[in-house]
Parts: structure tokens; C-alpha cells; sequence
């Protein structure tokens, strides 16, 4: 084991390490490494997070069911749908990697 993951070990008592921790460490490693990548990567783990509870919340948060709108082929979007594509949308924006026209 690397020494940070085996201090990780030591603390956590898994070998597991966090998405993001692992991303850091391993740009650490690259002197020459811009970030771009690590914060690109940092976006989608904060959009796929928040899916997630959103996905967990949706009945509390009445989000089953029919958008009211159709897609470019014609499909029904649905509210969870709507809403990932406007958190991965919006964080993807937010980290400056990226340029996204909608």
C-alpha cells in the first residue's frame, strides 16, 4: 500500500478511498497537471451525488411522473430526467471546463 492510502487504512479501516482524495492525491503526483481534469472530475461526482439524492428524495419530493414536456425525438421527459440534466448542466457550467450551450 502507498503511504497515504495506508494512513487512510490506519483511520478509516478500509481500503476504500474517497473519488475526490484519490484524484488530488494522483494530481499531486504531476507538478505540470493544470487541474482541469480534477475539478472537470469534481463536477461530475457533485452532479452524480446530488442525482443520487434527489433519486432517494423523490417521492417526499413529488418528483415521479411526467415533465410536461417532450425531448428533440418526441419522448415524454420525465421530472427526474429534467432535473439531472439541469444539476449536471449547471455543475458541469460552474467548474469552467467545459463550455455548454443549450
Amino acid at each position: 500500500l502507498h503511504g497515504t492510502t495506508r494512513h487512510y487504512t490506519a483511520l478509516h479501516g478500509t481500503t476504500k478511498l474517497p473519488l475526490l482524495r484519490f484524484v488530488m492525491e494522483e494530481q499531486m503526483k504531476h507538478p505540470g497537471a493544470s487541474g482541469s481534469l480534477s475539478l472537470l472530475l469534481s463536477a461530475l461526482c457533485t452532479a452524480c451525488k446530488a442525482t443520487e439524492a434527489a433519486v432517494r428524495k423523490a417521492g417526499i419530493a413529488q418528483l415521479y411522473g411526467i415533465a410536461g414536456d417532450s425531448n428533440s425525438s418526441g419522448d415524454e421527459q420525465k421530472k427526474l430526467d429534467v432535473l439531472a440534466n439541469e444539476l449536471f448542466i449547471n455543475l458541469l457550467k460552474s467548474s469552467y471546463q467545459v463550455n455548454i450551450h443549450c
